[in-house]
């Protein structure tokens, strides 16, 4: 090998690696798979390594199709919650007919059926804590007015029980997901145990509904990002790319790539 070579190993090697990471993690964190692909597409697009500029410059091609494939499973991840429809939302998974039932619901993660129950729980008796308050305003009116004042009765006789089992259609899981996701970014550094959540209910989603893992999961190995395609007639692919802005820089730290 060249010096150049030895180089390009040297880094494709570590981009490889951070690839098998994130596989094995669930596949789920589509940014960063992103990233590994434009900088591998950077690399191999620069052409460094002698004689091997035109396999390089195809590799590049397809690391760049590679992350606009990733870019669209992360928009489909954030918008699968509300592509959902209403009906499938409020499925139960104690349903095992149910479109988007958890056909495993021992599969699901403890922490993730406890707090989705507690949460059920919670909103349950604040619904009732609402409707009660309505009733007591609507029977303190009736009383004014030389009614009976019989709406907290009427209340008391139509409550419904809190729910005892936690809802795990794929709204609910997904819902939970994107909000873990979210308490991971204000965490800074200290991020590893809500990463390890987020892995454990992400595998969890993709195990029980098929059509999310599909969708939303990565499904690049470590050897894609060396992966050349046959070049395709007429097609334009591009990408912003700016992994992280140096201080000061703004918007001029962002890089187009295009390939046509």
């Amino acid at each position: 090998f060249s010096a150049q070579e030895a180089e390009y190993n040297m880094i494709m090697s570590d981009l490889e690696k951070g690839m098998a990471a994130l596989a094995n993690d669930g596949g789920l964190d589509l940014q960063t798979a992103r990233c590994l692909a434009l900088e591998s597409a950077l690399l191999h697009g620069a052409g460094l390594v002698p004689g091997k500029q035109a396999a390089h410059l195809r590799i590049s091609m397809t690391n760049l199709r590679q992350a606009a494939e990733l870019l669209k499973r992360r928009r489909a991840l954030v918008m699968s919650a509300a592509q959902i429809p209403a009906k499938d939302a409020e499925v139960k998974a104690k349903d095992p007919k149910a479109k988007n039932a958890v056909q495993e619901p021992s599969v699901v993660p403890y922490f993730a059926s406890t707090e989705l129950l507690e949460a059920a729980v919670e909103q349950s008796n604040w619904v009732s804590r609402s409707k009660a308050k309505a009733a007591a305003a609507a029977a303190a009116r009736d009383e004014r007015s030389g009614g009976k004042g019989a709406g907290v009765a009427t209340l008391a006789e139509n409550d419904e029980e809190p729910p005892t089992a936690p809802d795990l259609s794929l709204r609910s899981l997904v819902c939970m997901l994107l909000a873990l996701l979210r308490e991971r970014g204000t965490l800074l550094f200290r991020d590893g145990p809500a990463s390890a959540r987020i892995a454990a209910l992400h595998k969890a989603i993709a195990k029980a509904f098929p059509v999310f893992a599909e969708a939303c999961q990565m499904h690049l190995v470590p050897a894609d990002l060396r992966s050349a395609e046959a070049p395709t007639a007429h097609r334009v692919v591009a990408q912003w790319y700016r992994p992280r802005d140096p201080e000061g820089a703004g918007e001029e730290a962002a890089r187009l790539i295009v390939a046509l």
